[in-house]
């Protein structure tokens, strides 16, 4: 009979452990999912705030202007106007950047990181290759350095 108790206590533990472990795999589902969620809440903002400051910024939308239509370079620009172009530039890489550490950490899935503005014209032209050149070794990780260059073909913009 006291055998039985035991057996019966050490069946219900063992339930009640297994039970805690479900509760607390389902717990940890969940807090994944919202941290996902957050992460693509933030860079969605982070864009945003980008596309803000582009569009209601008139001295930069200009500058972005000839950088699209002019195909400007920095020689193209006085020095106070490279500095706000390569502003923009780093918080677009930076940015881009994070997207992709996110993804390499499995937070921002490949389907929603492949269609997260690589095709963006403003990577696609003279004036970015150029900034590029001279400033991404210092600013971005390798792995990210030779991500992006993978996916822009810079020399074909010099």
């Amino acid at each position: 009979m006291k055998a039985d108790k035991l057996r019966a206590t050490q069946v219900l533990s063992a339930l009640a452990v297994t039970l805690s472990l479900l509760f607390v795999g389902l717990e940890i589902r969940q807090n994944t999912s919202a941290m996902r969620g957050a992460t693509m809440q933030a860079i969605s903002d982070a864009s945003s705030e980008l596309l803000t400051e582009m569009g209601t910024d008139e001295r930069l939308a200009s500058l972005l202007a000839d950088v699209f239509f002019n195909g400007a370079t920095r020689a193209d620009f006085e020095p106070g106007e490279w500095i706000q172009l390569a502003a923009y530039s780093q918080a677009f890489v930076r940015q881009l950047e994070n997207t992709y550490l996110q993804n390499q950490e499995g937070i921002v899935s490949d389907a929603v990181f492949d269609t997260y503005t690589w095709g963006d014209p403003f990577l696609r032209t003279a004036f970015f290759a150029e900034w590029w050149e001279l400033l991404a070794a210092d600013l971005v990780g390798p792995a990210f350095k030779v991500f992006l260059e993978s996916r822009v073909e810079f020399d074909s913009l010099r």
